[in-house]
């Protein structure tokens, strides 16, 4: 049969339970529904009977159900059909996100565990190479040292800072993963929280932060050792130019003996004993020792104007003092001491000077000492 709309569209007969209208199907309501209400066309009169727009958000309960027709079943089947596809859509969005999560998670653990096994053998095998190096406080190879030293920091640091990148990775995905979800509406579930002890674990063992706080200087072959011989010209405030000798040796455990002789055409001098050094713990390029000996002096002084006039005098006496040795540089050391000379009356002493390293066991050195007799001087230092 034929129907007219209220608006004059045309119309076309589907049956007596479902009707198109100008394109639009509708739906005939039971005899509950009312007539008031909802959108413009959304409920219109046929035939004294209320038909409801099929617009895929009826309620079941307003669908006239009085009839075996099979449009109208399929109709309630069709609107239900979009909730069920929403409701499985988001239960697989919430297992995928739970599973890439521990997914992740799991990744994170084996990566932080891995760099952190590999930094400490790194670390072990420098400790093992350095205590072969530093045998009886004496560096094999110096160069060699530094080299491997910066090799395994600088390993270390890209291994830190790939562990890193990949965690910040993960994060990454693990946010991408909750605004996809979120899309569908899915409520977070709740996980296991994440171990993320390993990380500030793996951060304090590495070598960056070791740096940050404390970096322990590299030795220096002349700075670390008290064997060596000199060769220095001086000139005395009394006693003109001359050389000065002088010889160090190591006697155990921070202990050291030494030597010095002077000698010029007016004045000669010879001292005789030894010290004790030690390094503060944390400045491992300063070297401090406390010296004592004993010491004699001779002076041979002849007027040139009258040759007959001449002086000839000699002392004995103690010697002690306290100096300091530091490295500022691996090749430039500076040094500085105060002291006590008894002899010729007593004199205190204020003396120092610095080395440059020339060669690996060869410095150039000045020195200088203000006192009874001051000296001025340069000369070279070769370690044994």
């Amino acid at each position: 049969m034929s129907i007219s709309a209220a608006d004059g569209s045309s119309n076309e007969t589907v049956g007596s339970n479902v009707v198109t209208i100008g394109g639009q199907r509708y739906v005939r309501a039971n005899e509950q529904a009312s007539a008031a209400g909802g959108g413009i066309s959304s409920r219109i009169i046929l035939d004294g009977k209320l038909y409801l727009l099929d617009d895929g958000k009826l309620d079941p309960a307003t669908v006239f159900r009085e009839t075996t027709n099979g449009s109208l079943a399929a109709s309630a089947k069709n609107i239900k059909a979009p909730v069920i596809a929403s409701e499985g859509a988001k239960k697989a969005a919430s297992s995928e996100q739970q599973s890439r999560s521990q997914a992740f998670d799991e990744q994170r653990r084996r990566d932080a565990r891995a760099t952190s096994l590999q930094i400490a053998v790194e670390r072990q095998r420098v400790s093992r190479l350095r205590a072969e190096l530093y045998k009886d406080q004496q560096v094999i190879d110096v160069e060699a040292l530094n080299i491997e030293k910066a090799r395994l920091e600088q390993m270390s640091a890209s291994r830190a800072m790939a562990a890193l990148k990949a965690a910040n990775e993960l994060d990454v995905e693990n946010a991408r993963t909750e605004q996809s979800v979120s899309i569908v509406q899915v409520l977070p579930t709740e996980t296991t929280d994440t171990d993320h002890s390993l990380i500030p674990t793996l951060s304090a063992a590495s070598p960056l932060t070791e740096t940050a706080h404390h970096k322990p200087l590299a030795p220096i072959e002349g700075g670390q050792k008290f064997r060596y011989l000199e060769v220095l010209l001086v000139n005395y405030d009394v006693g003109g130019n001359g050389v000065l000798l002088e010889a160090s040796g190591s006697g155990g455990s921070r202990v050291n003996f030494f030597g010095k002789l002077g000698v010029t055409d007016e004045y000669q001098e010879i001292l005789v004993g030894g010290g004790y050094y030690l390094k503060p713990a944390r400045v491992d390029r300063l070297t401090l020792a406390l010296l004592a000996g004993i010491e004699y002096g001779s002076f041979e002084l002849v007027d040139k104007q009258s040759p007959s006039v001449a002086i000839d005098f000699s002392d004995s006496g103690f010697y002690l003092a306290a100096m300091s040795r530091l490295m500022l540089t691996r090749r430039f050391e500076i040094n500085a001491g105060v002291g006590y000379s008894s002899f010729f009356e007593g004199d205190a002493l204020l003396f120092g000077g610095a080395n440059y390293q020339i060669g690996r066991k060869l410095d150039l050195l000045t020195r200088f000492e203000l006192g009874d007799n001051d000296l001025l001087g340069i000369g070279l230092r070769y370690y044994y």
